[in-house]
């Protein structure tokens, strides 16, 4: 029986396999402050 090699593996494995994951952190860094930006002036409102 082939045992399969992604059981338990994470999404930042994969996308450190595919050489993507420093990309995806970085738009997640900027999704996160664009947001607390957005908050932020929501309040000044």
């Amino acid at each position: 029986m082939k045992k399969n090699l992604h059981i338990g593996s994470s999404l930042d494995d994969l996308f450190e396999e595919e050489g993507t994951l420093d990309e995806i952190n970085i738009i997640a860094i900027k999704r996160v402050i664009a947001w607390q930006i957005q908050q932020e002036m929501a309040k000044k409102i």
